[in-house]
């Protein structure tokens, strides 16, 4: 939740010993100097911090006193302490009661904002809301009220509800601080509510201003995190520039230190403004509190950013896998490329290796996956992803048109992983293999074991087709058409059986059965009259005639 802005006290201006002096001010038995003291304890036990100590000897001091305008800045400042001792009950009783008192006294708007201020702390949220809403329209109080009226909604799940209050906080330009705290928890709740687009807007807004955001930490950690939730729901062009917004680990470094100084300085300029003119000091001494707060926040997030690990790799691998989702792959395998050459030792190497093997498959890069692939198991052996490597090293080389290299991956990923949850794949794509490298009878014996090992597998029907196919190729035509006969006869409605009734045409002229062959091709065209098959086809019927 958005933190309370911590209330100042209020340098009176006045003599308390004045105040005993006004009629009826002073009760019996109460000496100016008494009273004097009692207000010079508070004070300082407010300065101190000592809130709750500060609140009771104040209270003390207005129970010996009548009431009085002048005593308008104890009232306040009552208030002001048991809100900063995170009291905020009594805080709410002390201000309700200066609203009674002085219902037109001359803080009576930082009362208001106080009061909502102890609804939203106390998650009172739809009387926070209310009162923030009412405070809108003063421009002491328009940015943070319009910013504390969203927090109270979203606090309260109401999260579209806090987006037009944040929207009329940030505006088409942000301007103030107060407005990036604003735009960073509206690029959020665009991005939940369906509405990444203008979440990167908002995004980009935020760091086009970075010179505003007292937390360049915060803001990145935001950043990467929308990145996420955005990749999460497959909007990876937005994902994408997130995590190119998002700044490298030396690069956060120096520049949340730079604005640690620039904050300090504005603590500085403020001291020199107060000492000037002390009129200034109430409206001053928040903001200077709040700037010493945010600048303690910013230094524990550096020192603690400074314990994690580089950060860029795992910005890296992010944008790699962003290009490679909206198809930009070559862009993928120059991301995961740098990240490997620049950060060997990194956590992310194993998914990065993995990925670049992935992209370069897919760009028709073989002989460099192949590289990669060798490399990853290397250094993997047991990693997550060694058993998708070593089935796509065979599939990879087999990709390749290096069907020889293909068997002997596959052969040693099967001896070496023999619970591989790729076993069936492999054992599919080795009979291929060997297939293309025309050693029919060790393919036919693949196919074999395939259909013991696996009776209900994916790749049954293709199985069996190609098992006709190893004696086609082996000019065993008869035990061919005997295989492709049954193919036809139980998938006659199969992926391949255009092929197979075209198969057994061949068989056929192998055997010189002309008549037949015509036959069939005339039935084939009939059948199939836009297969792209159809040439082959209408050549064979052209040979069986001549």
């Amino acid at each position: 939740m958005t933190r309370p802005f911590r209330l100042a006290a209020i340098c009176l201006g006045i003599a308390v010993v004045s105040v005993a002096r006004t009629a009826g001010a002073q009760q019996a038995g109460s000496a100016p100097g008494d009273l004097a003291q009692l207000h010079g304890q508070g004070m300082a036990a407010f300065q101190s911090g000592n809130f709750a100590q500060a609140a009771a000897t104040l209270e003390g001091l207005l129970s010996k006193t009548g009431p009085s305008p002048q005593l308008e800045p104890v009232y306040y400042t009552v208030g002001a302490a048991y809100f900063n001792a995170n009291d905020y009950t009594k805080a709410s009783a002390a201000f309700k009661n200066y609203q009674a008192k002085l219902p037109n006294g001359p803080h009576a708007g930082e009362v208001a904002f106080a009061l909502a201020q102890c609804s939203l702390a106390a998650k009172n949220y739809t009387n926070a809301s209310a009162q923030f809403a009412a405070l809108e329209k003063d421009p002491r109080f328009r940015e943070q009220a319009l910013l504390m009226q969203a927090v109270a909604s979203n606090e309260s799940s109401k999260a579209e509800a806090a987006i037009p209050p944040l929207e009329r906080l940030v505006g088409t330009e942000l301007k103030t601080s107060t407005a990036v705290r604003g735009a960073m928890l509206l690029a959020q709740l665009y991005a939940t509510s369906g509405a990444p687009e203008k979440a990167v807007e908002t995004v980009v807004k935020l760091h086009r201003n970075i010179r505003l955001v007292d937390s360049i930490i915060e803001l990145n950690a935001m950043t990467v995190q929308l990145g996420d939730q955005l990749y999460s729901k497959q909007r990876f062009a937005e994902a994408l520039a997130c995590y190119r917004a998002a700044y490298p680990k030396q690069q956060i470094v120096r520049m949340q230190n730079a604005r640690i100084a620039a904050m300090q300085k504005a603590i500085e300029d403020n001291l020199a403004a107060a000492r000037a003119d002390p009129s200034r000091v109430m409206h001053l001494g928040p903001v200077t509190n709040q700037l010493k707060a945010d600048i303690a926040r910013a230094q524990q997030q550096l020192e603690e950013f400074g314990k994690l690990p580089n950060i860029t790799p795992a910005i890296y691998i992010r944008l790699a896998r962003c290009f490679y989702e909206t198809d930009r792959k070559w862009e993928s395998v120059v991301v995961y490329q740098e990240l490997l050459d620049r950060f060997p030792e990194a956590p992310e190497r194993e998914p990065s290796l993995f990925g670049i093997i992935v992209a370069l498959a897919d760009v028709n890069q073989g002989q460099r996956a192949l590289t990669r692939c060798e490399e990853y198991l290397r250094e993997f052996k047991d990693g997550p992803n060694a058993e998708t490597v070593g089935y796509l090293l065979g599939a990879v080389a087999l990709q390749a048109n290096d069907p020889g290299a293909a068997v002997g991956y596959f052969t040693r990923v099967l001896e070496t992983q023999p619970k591989t949850p790729f076993r069936e794949q492999i054992r599919f794509l080795l009979g291929n293999a060997k297939l293309a490298a025309g050693k029919f009878d060790e393919a036919a014996a693949e196919y074999k074991k395939y259909l013991s090992d696996f009776p209900k597998g994916a790749s049954v029907e293709d199985v069996e087709y190609r098992i006709a196919l190893t004696a086609l190729f082996s000019g065993n035509y008869e035990e061919a058409m005997t295989g492709l006969n049954a193919y036809v006869k139980k998938y006659p409605r199969g992926t391949l059986i255009t092929d197979a009734k075209y198969r057994l045409a061949v068989c056929k002229y192998a055997a010189s059965l002309n008549d037949e062959v015509i036959a069939d091709c005339k039935a084939w065209q009939t059948q199939f009259p836009d297969n792209q098959q159809l040439g082959e086809v209408l050549a064979l019927m052209a040979d069986s005639y001549a």
